[in-house]
């Protein structure tokens, strides 16, 4: 329970670490390596973006089969699920410097008259780099699930917030001799190998974890495949959804558009990773629940009290950016970047919803029932697509946020809430009274951003920071007084009491 416990509170430290690292990231970048090398680099990446896909739809699998024989404590077959899924591993590991040979010869071919020989070069070397990450990653995949399925969340989020940080001060030091963009992509490839290193050491000697093939279970390598596949297809429509606006809006108004419209989707996709973390750490739990108490009452509790409590995180969140976003974004990214304030206000609207109930998608994991999710996803994809190239050519950039809020409200809202109710039976009823109920406290929220904003804007940095000094707290003291229930109050109280022991 406290592993569970600091996890979710490692799990925001690494969050609001990741969205600063974010932040400072580019002018880092830009700074040590230069426009023409940066430019290189996001070349190089996003050539590789479709590939890195590989890298993560099957871990759920071997995370759901695991966490399952563990709750019945069949330790033959934990065993056996780890090696079914190393061989699987070590083939799609194959797979990707197969695919990593072709892109190097599809990049050298498709560039050579854009890039100079030694851009050419620097190229084809990082996406050798950026492949060789992949296979680090992949071959690491199954100790990063069993770990998950121990619970012992403290170690995974300690190496995620040690990591994210290593980075950007390992780029910084190393780039001010040699300032190239391969060095970036080389300190990336140093660290994963470290964290995989020191993942496969805990594993081994501290949870004692055995890879051993026992027998055959096609059954059981039928379903990792099964709820693999429906993953893989929901992290295509992922890039198709979130990747295709930008694609348009170049083809349709231009580059400057584009820089627009990236700034507004940074925000709301750091936006959707902080709704998403607390329920990264509730697989081995709901597995126990579902596995072996069979309790589906407990599983929507606990749906419940982990959305109620994303919501109101996220709320806070939305609220004061609502209020204070404007300003964020002028001193940010500058003047000429007002519009990225609406787009990511429209779209952070709809993913609220998905992010609250993101638990949602680990039970749908746990009950083989993801590929439904995944087909939706799809065709909300493909959909937003249509309806995005209608409107961005009568509206603008707004056209394209407005597509994006339609398709999800009736993707990831309307129909999955039904399937939810329906097939998954969650009390789906349940959890939007409970959500409606901090309504109230959530206006006096509002109340508090508007008073802030009409009695004096800010213009400056110091005045934002001041700003957000005064809201911050004062948002969060009006919800706990007359938002949270109880549970949610001894959560509070309960985490306070450990830091101010810590700081004694």
């Amino acid at each position: 329970m406290n592993q569970r416990k600091s996890g979710v509170l490692l799990s925001y430290v690494y969050s609001v670490i990741h969205i600063i690292v974010n932040l400072l990231y580019i002018p880092i970048l830009l700074r040590t390596i230069g426009k023409e090398e940066y430019g290189l680099y996001q070349l190089v990446g996003s050539f590789v973006s479709y590939v890195s896909i590989l890298e993560s739809f099957i871990s759920a699998g071997v995370l759901r089969y695991y966490c399952k024989y563990r709750q019945v404590g069949n330790e033959a077959e934990q065993e056996n699920v780890l090696a079914i899924s190393r061989t699987i591993y070590r083939v799609l590991a194959l797979l990707v410097t197969l695919i990593g040979v072709a892109l190097v010869f599809l990049f050298r071919l498709g560039y050579r008259s854009a890039l100079t020989a030694a851009q050419m070069d620097e190229a084809s070397f990082m996406l050798v780099l950026m492949i060789a990450n992949l296979m680090i990653h992949l071959l690491s995949g199954i100790y990063t699930a069993a770990i998950n399925a121990h619970e012992r969340f403290v170690f995974l989020k300690l190496l995620q917030i040690g990591s994210v940080s290593l980075l950007p001060i390992a780029i910084l030091l190393i780039t001010r001799r040699l300032p190239y963009a391969y060095v970036v992509v080389l300190s990336q490839v140093l660290i994963e190998l470290t964290v995989a290193i020191l993942k496969w050491v805990f594993a081994k000697r501290t949870l004692g974890i055995r890879v051993v093939y026992h027998e055959k279970n096609p059954q059981m390598m039928r379903e990792i495949a099964s709820l693999s596949l429906s993953l893989l297809l929901a992290l295509l429509a992922d890039r198709i959804f979130w990747k295709t606006d930008q694609i348009i809006i170049g083809k349709a108004i231009g580059t400057g558009a584009v820089a627009v419209y990236s700034v507004g989707a940074q925000i709301y996709l750091t936006y959707s990773q902080i709704g998403t973390t607390i329920s990264s750490v509730f697989m081995p739990r709901l597995s126990r629940l579902y596995d072996k108490e069979h309790d589906m009452a407990a599983v929507s509790d606990l749906f419940i009290r982990v959305g109620r409590i994303s919501f109101e995180i996220l709320s806070l969140v939305l609220i004061g950016f609502i209020f204070f976003g404007r300003e964020f974004i002028q001193l940010w990214a500058g003047q000429s970047f007002g519009d990225a304030f609406w787009i990511a206000v429209i779209i952070m609207i709809p993913v609220t919803i998905d992010a609250i109930q993101n638990l949602g998608l680990s039970i749908l994991q746990i009950q083989n029932r993801y590929f439904f999710r995944s087909k939706i996803y799809f065709a909300i994809a493909l959909a937003n697509i249509v309806l995005t190239v209608l409107l961005v050519q009568r509206i603008g950039i707004i056209g394209a946020a407005i597509s994006t809020t339609v398709s999800f409200f009736l993707g990831n809202g309307l129909i999955m809430n039904c399937y939810y109710a329906r097939t998954v039976k969650l009390d789906i009823r349940r959890f939007w009274l409970q959500i409606i109920r901090l309504a109230p406290s959530l206006l006096l929220c509002a109340a508090a951003g508007f008073l802030l904003t009409y009695i004096h804007a800010a213009s400056r940095i110091l005045e934002f920071v001041l700003h957000l000094a005064i809201f911050v707290p004062t948002a969060a003291l009006i919800l706990y007084a007359f938002g949270m229930n109880q549970y949610e109050k001894n959560l509070v109280a309960g985490l306070l009491r450990k830091l101010l022991r810590r700081r004694t």
